[in-house]
């Protein structure tokens, strides 16, 4: 019995290690042919990783930004809380200070709650006064998101008493930059705003929230005594306690917004009615979804295109091993006619499929590794979470799993012609079978136009897109021309208002000896870059209860405005400076409020408004044309222009954080934005020149994700298109290989070049209009996917398909022509001279 065991193992043994030897000695000969052929094998090489290439790219993108979660413990638990107002048309409405407390006091589904508000802090004492970006939280913030500090300690509830001592948290990279990593930091004072801080930590490596960029973290400081019912100028996160969904904490945010008006006074001014009116409801959500915003529907659609292109090259790379294994068709009816099986001659077909498979996989992922890195430090577009794009383990095997399979797909269809050779071609009585043969061929083909024809009309409706956002007016014009910098003058730095405004009237005037340029103003909202809205009284309106005035968006500026930003006053003057210095009460309005409220713009001026019901009336001295500040694609708000400087009784109001627009020919040049910071220098030191941009960089911004979606198509469609043209003119070129003969007769027998040309061209044509027809109707369907993408543009736009037909048909017909007109010089001696 032992014997026998024995012998049946060394036999298992025997045959498990022929196997293994079969089947490395099958892997090399494989390596052999493919490099006998290096003509097929960079082509098919090359196909393949610009398709696993591009897939790969955006796959790894979707997987880092959109499923990947947050780097924070539990992250499903952390929401952003968000209402809405629709009684007075609020999408979107953030949070207040007494929401906040009532959530905190009155709320039963949050395990932590905080308030954040990103801006930016002046600080002197480090090194020259700069301003940088700072996050400001209750001091909860951090225990919501369970981060710790790297070193020292976290926010205490202390921390965020009004009269106790400041403190600051410093970023890892903040840290690093300006005090050398020197754990010595802990105790020190920093002066922020003209205020002595305590540093008492350092955030942990790599610390990031919604994308906000961060070197400071300082906490908010409210009294609770103080707090008003009105006033949603901060945003908030919340801890969900476990299994509590968002459904139940929306329930509940609900029930307590209806216990806030009894907790907390209304502000002068607004009556309760107001509140009641606006119908603020809770609309609480993930904080990823939060931070991904749309993103994740243009990620998706470009994904679904580099996919396209991936099934574009495994076809075309299928029809070159159709026609290689065509070629060999002799070889493998010869090894079968001796005893190879049909197992053995799959095995080998499969195996060079699969090699050029792991090649092209290999190849598309080194290309992705390198493109990536260039496509996150290029600019081009600004997308949540880009710094966290990186190619994770599991990415990696999935990619190669999926180039294997594809590869194996692709081999499986040579291997159902060819692995099974028929007797007769053992003996050399060869039936080519053409129908079969030229179906096949002719199936890939029609594939691939039809997958090109659906990226050249996606690509096609976002160039129209692209076009109609260029042909908005925004409402300024050259951009380019304004350069705009931030400057932030803090209480604790100039206490009274009226030295405020004599150093913002000092900066402008000397700003405006600077060689080249034409004009200054001052705003508190650079257009394009959004900003506060709030409720407006117009003089002669019913605002009993019940009544809600409207909201709408706000600016202050000072006069000089529109021409600094190239807009058109439609009607009335622009401010004068004697009238800001003397406090008179007047505004500006945008030509779309003028038509809403008054008919028309000339019917506005002299019209009276205010803030509320305490503010006495400012009359309307100007209409100024509708700004595009939500961004290209959104209607441009109603907007009111108030003076820089306002007088209320006798408080004197005066933004303290402003933005200099200086129109000059010179904007965007580094010399230029130096001499601007040595001007702002000599009139004070310690306030640095901060946030430097130019108008025609926002105006870019709001391109951006358009464009970068236009390109990425663009390339997609003429690399499709590219690859669906050499698919057409091989299956042509291939035709006339095998018919050479039959063309050689026809010739001999009196037909006429132009007739073989003819023949193979109306092949080519009748092949791209059916795969052309075919990809219409997938059109049709794929592009309501990007309906939300288009602008000024339908999913069904006539013009952008018949443009793609055309052109697509008209390549295919000049790819058919080269190997058509090939077969017409075939000379019918040599043609028939084999027989």
């Amino acid at each position: 019995m032992g014997s026998l065991i024995a012998i049946r193992e060394q036999v298992q043994e025997s045959h498990w290690e022929n196997a293994v030897s079969g089947f490395a000695s099958d892997c090399r000969q494989a390596l052999r042919r493919l490099f006998r052929s290096p003509g097929f094998t960079a082509a098919a090489v090359t196909m393949l990783a610009l398709g696993i290439g591009g897939a790969s790219a955006l796959f790894t993108a979707i997987d880092s930004m959109l499923l990947r979660p947050l780097p924070y413990p539990e992250p499903d638990r952390v929401i952003a809380l968000t209402h809405t107002a629709p009684g007075i048309n609020l999408e979107t409405l953030r949070m207040s200070l007494s929401f906040y407390f009532t959530y905190r006091e009155e709320g039963r589904v949050f395990e932590n709650l905080a308030l954040w508000n990103g801006n930016r802090a002046t600080v002197t004492g480090v090194a020259d006064a700069e301003e940088v970006p700072t996050l400001f939280v209750t001091h909860d913030f951090l225990q919501t998101l369970r981060v710790r500090p790297a070193i020292g300690r976290d926010f205490a509830a202390l921390d965020g008493d009004a009269d106790a001592q400041r403190t600051v948290l410093l970023s890892d990279g903040y840290w690093k930059q300006k005090f050398g990593a020197s754990h010595s930091v802990l105790g020190r004072r920093l002066m922020v705003n003209g205020n002595s801080h305590e540093v008492i930590g350092v955030l942990p490596p790599g610390f990031e929230f919604l994308d906000e960029k961060i070197s400071l973290v300082i906490p908010m400081r409210p009294r609770r005594n103080g707090v008003r019912l009105i006033g949603f100028g901060d945003a908030g996160i919340a801890r969900l306690k476990p299994g509590v969904t968002l459904s139940q904490a929306n329930s509940d945010m609900a029930r307590c917004i209806q216990l806030a008006p009894s907790k907390f006074p209304l502000n002068r001014g607004f009556a309760a009615s107001a509140f009641t009116a606006a119908r603020i409801a809770p609309k609480a959500r993930h904080l990823k979804d939060e931070l991904l915003g749309d993103v994740g529907k243009t990620l998706f659609v470009l994904m679904g295109a580099a996919l396209v292109l991936m099934l574009i090259a495994c076809a075309n790379v299928a029809n070159l091993l159709l026609v290689r294994a065509d070629g060999r068709q002799r070889e493998l009816a010869v090894r079968a006619a001796l005893g190879a099986g049909w197992g053995r001659l799959a095995r080998e077909l499969l195996l060079e499929s699969s090699l050029l498979g792991l090649i092209g996989g290999g190849l598309g992922v080194a290309l992705c590794a390198v493109t990536l890195p260039l496509l996150k430090s290029s600019g081009l577009v600004n997308l949540p979470r880009m710094s966290e794009i990186s190619m994770s383990a599991g990415t990696l095997g999935l990619i190669l799993a999926a180039s294997c399979a594809a590869s194996v797909v692709m081999g499986l269809i040579p291997v159902w012609r060819y692995a099974r050779p028929r007797a007769e071609q053992a003996t050399g009585r060869w039936t080519t079978e053409p129908r079969e043969r030229r179906l096949a061929h002719d199936g890939l083909v029609v594939t691939q136009i039809a997958l090109a024809m659906v990226l050249l009309i996606g690509a096609g409706l976002m160039l129209r897109t692209v076009e109609a956002l260029r042909n908005v007016d925004p409402g300024f014009s050259h951009a380019e021309t304004v350069q705009a910098v931030r400057i932030s003058v803090p209480a604790a730095h100039v206490a009274e208002q009226l030295r405020v405004m004599q150093l913002y009237e000092a900066v402008r005037g000397k700003f405006e000896t600077i060689e080249g340029v034409d004009s200054v103003s001052i705003t508190t909202a650079v257009p394009m870059e959004g900003g506060a809205s709030n409720p407006i009284f117009v003089e002669g309106h019913d605002y009993s209860p019940g009544k809600v005035p409207p909201v709408r968006r706000w600016r202050n500026v000072s006069p000089g405005f529109p021409g600094s930003i190239g807009s058109r006053l439609i009607a009335g003057r622009d401010f004068r400076w004697e009238e800001l210095r003397n406090g008179l009460p007047c505004v500006l309005v945008s030509e779309n409020l003028a038509r809403e409220v008054w008919g028309s713009p000339h019917e506005a001026v002299g019209k009276r408004v205010r803030q509320s019901l305490t503010h006495e009336w400012s009359e309307v001295i100007g209409v100024i044309a509708d700004l595009r500040d939500d961004g290209l694609r959104n209607e441009a708000p109603k907007g009111v222009y108030w003076p820089l400087v306002m007088r209320s009784g006798d408080r004197v109001e005066l933004p303290r954080n402003v933005d200099f627009l200086v129109r000059s020919q010179r904007s965007g040049s580094e010399a230029f934005v130096q001499e601007l910071r040595a001007a702002l220098r000599e009139i004070d030191p310690n306030v640095p020149l901060a946030n430097i941009r130019t108008l025609e960089s926002i105006y870019r911004k709001s391109l951006a994700m358009a464009v970068f979606a236009m390109a990425l198509l663009a390339i997609a469609s003429t690399v499709a298109l590219l690859l669906a043209l050499v698919g057409i003119y091989g299956v042509i070129a291939y035709s006339v290989s095998k018919q050479v003969r039959e063309i050689g007769i026809r010739l001999a027998l009196g037909c006429r070049p132009q007739d073989v040309v003819r023949v193979f061209l109306r092949k080519g044509v009748v092949l791209s209009l059916i795969g052309a027809c075919v990809g219409l109707a997938g059109a049709a369907a794929a592009t309501r996917l990007i309906q939300s993408l288009l602008y000024e543009v339908g999913a069904a736009d006539p013009a952008t398909y018949v443009l793609a037909l055309s052109g697509l048909v008209g390549a295919a017909a000049l790819a058919s022509w080269l190997p058509a007109r090939r077969a017409a010089m075939v000379n019918p001696i040599e043609s028939l001279r084999g027989d």
